[in-house]
């Protein structure tokens, strides 16, 4: 057990060298110092459950988020993970060798046929929206919407206090993002908001 409990604690660093280097590398793509904890890898998932599969997650990094998605019980094969970065996308084929990995920009997605023709039934995002411009956020959103269940949700992570998206982008698309979760006990603190069809949301009420 005490060996164990070392080597988990070795992973840990390993795990966040890796992601301080590539955030220095290239702070844009990567979007933050450290891999997120897993006070926020529950809350970023707990809506997720195995009827959601295929689950879609983007910018996973490291896979703080993706062992949190499987432990929610969706199956590997029913996950699908994309992320630009080379060196990541390395690591997640290594340590999640049955869920599929796709070194691309998420903004090209509906122009591939990743999921065999089922629509997503949930998506995870580690995408440091805030960083990017109005014209890249709504390139994005507008290609991972386009392969979602019209009820699905796409959780986003963010450091900030309100939703990382561009309002004119969010109306553009008729979207709309509330918010689903806080906490403290993270690496900087950070939130989880709730990213929707407007339209899906209004049928409801």
């Amino acid at each position: 057990m005490q060996h164990q409990q070392v080597a988990n604690r070795v992973d840990i660093v390993k795990e966040r060298l890796s992601f301080l280097v590539q955030y220095l590398r290239n702070p844009k793509e990567v979007g933050a110092l450290l891999p997120s904890g897993s006070s926020l890898a529950n809350i970023m998932t707990r809506e997720i459950m195995p009827a959601n599969g295929p689950v879609l997650e983007l910018g996973p990094g490291t896979g703080s988020f993706t062992r949190a998605i499987l432990a929610r019980g969706i199956k590997p094969q029913d996950l699908t993970m994309v992320e630009t970065n080379a060196e990541f996308c390395s690591l997640l084929q290594r340590d999640f060798p049955d869920a599929r990995v796709h070194c691309m920009n998420a903004a090209e997605i509906s122009k591939r046929n990743l999921f065999g023709g089922r629509k997503v039934g949930a998506v995870v995002s580690g995408v440091p929206f805030l960083l990017l411009q109005p014209a890249e956020a709504k390139a994005i959103l507008k290609s991972v919407f386009e392969v979602m269940h019209p009820d699905a949700a796409l959780y986003q992570v963010t450091y900030g206090f309100t939703a990382p998206f561009p309002r004119e982008v969010l109306r553009a698309l008729d979207l709309t993002a509330t918010h689903a979760g806080r906490t403290l006990r993270n690496a900087p603190p950070a939130s989880c908001y709730r990213l929707k069809r407007r339209s899906a949301s209004s049928a409801r009420h």
